[in-house]
């Protein structure tokens, strides 16, 4: 899936945009300062029992291929909704647009941030997880060409909860600074999975393969939310091993934030731009646990956004289910993990097989790849009722 906010920008956009809710009677703050950097950009949609119909209202700068692929639609069928012409669409900040949808997708709230001495077009983008062009051409296009502390600026971002500091049963011990985790005198029971019939086979390698029944991954708001369901198909196996991988975690940790699922595969597999695998329903793509300080649902753009101990107890967990083949994360990454791991009691001869940051060469479980920084790149062995699976 190619959102803003995402690690991937690549080809397929198109002429495209990214529709948001435009919220009437909210108060809205002069200042931010003491919002938590990075509002949220991509949405843990869930699916709703029934489709429902929702009027959005276009923004300047927005492509109608993000609104229909936002909200699981095509682009056809917004066209045929709102009777726009259909060689050429176009859209008009401002314009009302009506969505049929069966996703619960969270809406976009207008806030003013004042510019401080030492901000930069691409920090404040950064800080609140938004396309550096839209907040400087589209939303802000009288403030230019200069950028000056005390300049108030629009910003379009996700609506999103405080952070939960607790949980129901959590005992009362602190919380360590910057973790999730909650504490507890005894493991929980493993939260409840999803059945999955045998039915979903990869076929062919991950950079070559393709799905055969492809299976799409399920509903399960205990262990994760799905950003986009058109782009969450994968092999049975993978189902699966990810929803025990999962669930462990959460019985081991008690973690209670949202995990987030975004691409996976396509129905049937095959070349799924702009990845280079993700062909064979066995890579899943995981974004990073946030820290308990940072609001649900921000795309964590910082290392200090990254709750490192759970995600090393999440990858963890994974190791231990032994289906894991490769976990792909930015080196850059890869030293926060490796210093949770030696927190967590992990030595550094055991860190040197399994983490390839510092280790002392040979095949490591946690391999750099470029562009995996804001989540993991989780790759699956093939399952055992899988004959035409290549590792």
């Amino acid at each position: 899936m190619a959102t803003r906010g995402t690690h991937h920008r690549g080809p397929g956009r198109g002429p495209a945009v990214a529709l948001t809710l435009c919220l009437t009677g909210l108060a809205l703050p002069a200042d931010l300062h003491a919002v938590p950097p990075a509002a949220a950009v991509a949405s843990a949609a869930t699916h709703l029992p029934t489709p429902h119909w929702v009027e959005h209202r276009v923004l300047g700068g927005e492509r109608l291929g993000e609104i229909a692929e936002r909200y699981g639609v095509s682009p056809e069928a917004i066209v045929r909704w709102n009777k726009l012409d259909e060689q050429r669409p176009r859209l008009r900040a401002g314009e009302n647009l009506r969505v049929r949808t069966s996703l619960d997708v969270k809406p976009r709230v207008k806030r003013l941030y004042t510019v401080k001495r030492g901000d930069s077009w691409p920090s404040i983008a950064m800080k609140f997880g938004v396309d550096p062009d839209d907040l400087k051409i589209h939303w802000n296009p009288k403030i230019r060409p200069y950028l000056k502390a005390g300049h108030e600026l629009v910003v379009w971002t996700e609506a999103a909860p405080e952070p939960e500091l607790s949980a129901p049963g959590a005992t009362a011990a602190p919380i360590p600074e910057g973790s999730s985790l909650l504490p507890a005198t005894a493991q929980g029971p493993l939260p409840a999975l999803v059945p999955v019939a045998p039915t979903s086979q990869s076929v062919g390698s991950p950079n070559r393969g393709r799905l055969v029944n492809g299976m799409q991954l399920p509903v399960n708001t205990e262990l994760y939310a799905v950003r986009n369901p058109a782009h969450s198909w994968a092999s049975s196996h993978t189902i699966v091993s990810l929803q025990q991988g999962i669930a462990e975690f959460r019985r081991r940790t008690r973690f209670a934030r949202a995990l987030v699922i975004a691409d996976i595969s396509q129905k049937g597999g095959g070349r799924f731009r702009p990845h280079r695998s993700h062909r064979s329903g066995r890579d899943v793509d995981l974004q990073l646990p946030l820290a308990w300080t940072v609001r649900e649902g921000t795309v964590p753009y910082d290392t200090d956004q990254v709750d490192w101990d759970a995600t090393w107890q999440l990858i963890r967990a994974f190791i231990d289910g032994g289906q894991v083949r490769f976990i792909f994360l930015s080196s850059s990454r890869q030293r926060h993990l490796r210093e949770a791991a030696l927190r967590a009691g992990a030595t550094p001869e055991e860190l040197d097989k399994l983490i390839q940051y510092r280790s002392a060469g040979g095949p490591t479980l946690v391999r750099h790849s470029r562009g995996h920084d804001k989540h993991m790149h989780i790759r699956f062995a093939c399952g055992p009722a899988e004959p035409s699976c290549v590792e």
